[in-house]
């Protein structure tokens, strides 16, 4: 990498502004956590992923337009309202609260009749709605089966 390179990758990094929680809850969430080869590699690609979006404005890296374009298609949203909607929630899943997502990204659920978005959801609770098919009926059969053999 040339030394170019570098100090356009310095500027990108030290051009973010993180407030002084957000910093400290990142090095409390990454204290004495290895980091592993991908993790490594993941942050570098990143890096190089946002010089490559200053040096060529008009070119996003393929990543990025198909996200953007999944969105669009799918959920016929765009990432501000995605952005937007996750603003709302705090950064946090719509049904548990989290603010780990447990996956690569959030997930956008949608009412599948209607195409209607209802809000973000981590892996975990997306994957409950899946199973449940989304029924009500299900879903409160559970919390009944819960309540009545509580341990």
């Amino acid at each position: 990498m040339s030394e170019a390179t570098r100090a356009k990758l310095r500027a990108a990094k030290l051009g973010r502004k993180l407030t002084p929680e957000h910093r400290a809850a990142i090095s409390a969430a990454t204290r004495g956590k290895p980091k592993t080869p991908e993790h490594i590699e993941k942050v570098r690609l990143a890096r190089i992923a946002r010089v490559l979006v200053e040096q060529h404005p008009g070119k996003l890296p393929d990543r990025v337009r198909e996200r953007r374009r999944h969105l669009k298609r799918y959920y016929g949203i765009t990432e501000v309202d995605f952005d937007a909607m996750l603003t709302q929630q705090c950064g946090r899943c719509a049904i548990c609260n989290s603010t780990e997502h447990n996956g690569i990204n959030w997930h956008v659920d949608h009412c599948h009749a209607t195409g209607k978005v209802r809000g973000l959801l981590c892996q975990k609770c997306n994957w409950m709605l899946g199973a449940v098919r989304d029924s009500i009926a299900i879903l409160r059969a559970a919390i009944l089966y819960l309540e009545r053999n509580e341990c």
